[in-house]
């Protein structure tokens, strides 16, 4: 089982990994319960938890929150970098690798903003098994930030229909993280909201291309916390995909994504789960999704 914990991709998160880790993992007492509460007030700009009675909140335009220096080529979307530097770019200045199965229908695509991404999510997509289809499994997250440790529960059904449309891409509470080229040969990531996150996908010919294949059926996104209680990121960008149209029910993590690849047991099989997360009383949440299904519309 331990090769197997190790084999598991933690790789969703827009944090790095020991703060991320730090912030979430399972310790005795309440300091990580009050970590996880801290890094998602502090990962987005705002502090009202996104959701009151269920409602999703009106969906806002990146603030460029009084900076002077406007970054990037230019265009009509809008980020910020890690350090918080500001930038304008368009539709073409985002990078994006193509999901594709064994046999090799794209069902997803992915934004890389890390090393190693692109060969772990493709490698993930293509498993003979992609158990993810069909359903999901609830993760314990334990251990150190230098040595954790994801122990999987049985599986279960997935709540989404038949293999969903996979969106992969590093989250916080907020923002959704993307590989942008912000000068002649230059990409770095960017952190964008969900409505702008949706605008790209809506303009990604590999979206499109995505949508064809999986007509009528839910869609995943594989974006560590970006479906928390108190997140805003997920809701955001499902709630600007329906009012563009969109009739998927979309799904993302409450906790950290977890890729498996393999599946413990099952050489030739991938699979997909949530870590256990906290609210903000720091009572645990266990590791699941949130599902953001299309208004009811008047006939």
């Amino acid at each position: 089982m331990a090769a197997a914990q190790r084999a598991m991709n933690r790789q969703e998160s827009g944090r790095t990994s020991a703060a991320t880790m730090a912030a979430t993992r399972g310790v005795q007492g309440t300091a990580g319960n009050a970590a996880m509460v801290q890094m998602l007030r502090d990962s987005g700009e705002r502090r009202d938890g996104g959701r009151r009675n269920g409602a999703v909140p009106p969906v806002q335009r990146m603030e460029q929150g009084g900076r002077t220096q406007v970054l990037g080529q230019g265009g009509p979307l809008d980020g910020l970098d890690q350090a918080g530097n500001y930038y304008r770019f368009d539709f073409q200045h985002v990078r994006a690798k193509a999901l594709r199965d064994v046999a090799d229908v794209l069902v997803g695509i992915s934004f890389p903003t890390r090393p190693g991404d692109t060969d772990q999510v493709t490698s993930w997509a293509k498993k003979p098994q992609r158990t993810s289809d069909l359903e999901v499994y609830s993760v314990n997250m334990q251990g150190t930030p230098q040595a954790p440790v994801f122990n999987p529960g049985p599986p279960s059904q997935a709540p989404w229909s038949n293999r969903p449309l996979y969106i992969h891409a590093h989250a916080s509470n907020e923002f959704f993280s993307i590989p942008v080229e912000v000068a002649p040969n230059a990409v770095k990531a960017v952190k964008v909201d969900g409505r702008t996150f949706s605008r790209i996908l809506r303009n990604h010919p590999g979206y499109r291309e995505a949508v064809r294949n999986t007509p009528g059926q839910d869609g995943l996104l594989m974006s560590c916390t970006s479906g928390h209680p108190m997140a805003t990121a997920a809701a955001d960008m499902a709630h600007d995909m329906h009012s563009a149209g969109s009739n998927r029910t979309w799904y993302a993590p409450t906790g950290m994504g977890i890729r498996m690849d393999p599946v413990p047991g099952r050489p030739d099989a991938s699979g997909y789960g949530s870590t256990q997360s906290w609210d903000a009383q720091g009572n645990e949440i266990p590791g699941g999704f949130v599902s953001y299904p299309p208004p009811r519309r008047e006939n």
